[in-house]
């Protein structure tokens, strides 16, 4: 029991590595390459937020601030109809909202003639002001056309088809003396949204915005009067709503004739632009034409 206990060997000793390994001091500078690597790309993010100067806020603010003042206008009027419905009852409040989810359902077709005429005509302007006509003119006309089709189908669904919104009767019946108002509401909303993109396009803001406003304020105005009157009823609403998109389908066309008629007259008071000289080039590039004449003519 003296004996001393066997002493154990390492399992591993410098003596018996095939190689050196790092020192420490080897790899710290790894991994400070390791650790500076997220804050690069903080950095770089930093750099992508940059505070705009007072030239870009201005410009910004110039785009953004009439056209908020316009959605605003616009979600400021739609409350104020819902609102003065909600005095009818639930009944006329069920049409109301079955008129309205037809109403949003097909406006996105004037929209989106809008957003081509936002697509495609500001490269057209200034320098082919006669091709960004044309272009004004078969999105109206295509609007027209549209608008057209689409408010005899939303009256035919609200007339010949209800049931698909509701089974009740009475909600039927309420539905059908506003279906006319609606077709011709959606046929108007949806040339006033292909107008307004061609307005957009030509930067024609302020003006845009003082329409929505003042539209806003015709519709608030109206609601209030038909309220107060002892006839009212749904019908009476949507004659509203129809005859504010009209005005806006009068106001818009007038404003873009305007704008039309400036950026003609500006493109006709500008220098001409010198045409390249396609065919000298031409005749520069094939030496068997160097004997046939001058090659720029005066």
């Amino acid at each position: 029991h003296g004996a001393p206990a066997p002493r154990l060997a390492p399992a591993w000793s410098p003596s018996q590595q095939d190689g050196v390994l790092p020192e420490p001091e080897a790899e710290e500078p790894v991994l400070r390459r390791q650790l500076r690597a997220p804050l690069r790309a903080l950095g770089g993010v930093r750099r992508l937020l940059v505070l705009p100067k007072r030239a870009e806020l201005a410009s910004l603010a110039a785009l953004v601030a009439p056209m908020s003042l316009a959605l605003s206008a616009r979600s400021a009027m739609s409350l104020s109809i819902t609102a003065s419905v909600a005095c009818l009852g639930t009944v006329a409040l069920a049409a109301h909202q079955v008129f309205e989810c037809l109403y949003w359902l097909f406006c996105p077709f004037g929209d989106a003639l809008g957003v081509c005429s936002q697509a495609y005509l500001p490269e057209l302007l200034g320098t082919k002001e006669r091709l960004a006509r044309t272009l004004q003119s078969r999105v109206a006309l295509a609007s027209a056309s549209l608008g057209v089709g689409i408010g005899a189908l939303s009256l035919w669904v609200s007339r010949a088809a209800p049931h698909l919104f509701t089974r009740h009767a009475a909600v039927h019946a309420a539905m059908s003396a506003p279906a006319a108002w609606l077709g011709a509401s959606m046929a108007a909303y949806i040339v006033s949204g292909a107008l307004e993109g061609s307005l957009i396009a030509r930067r024609c803001l302020r003006p845009l915005a003082a329409s929505h406003v003042g539209n806003t304020a015709f519709a608030l105005g109206a609601l209030v009067c038909a309220v107060r009157r002892p006839g009212f009823s749904l019908a009476a609403v949507w004659r509203i709503v129809t005859a504010v998109n009209v005005m806006r389908c009068v106001e818009f066309s007038a404003l873009l004739v305007v704008a039309t008629r400036r950026a003609r007259a500006k493109a006709a008071s500008a220098p001409p632009r010198p045409r390249p000289r396609v065919r000298a080039l031409f005749r520069l590039l094939d030496p068997r034409a160097a004997a046939a004449g001058p090659l720029l003519q005066p």
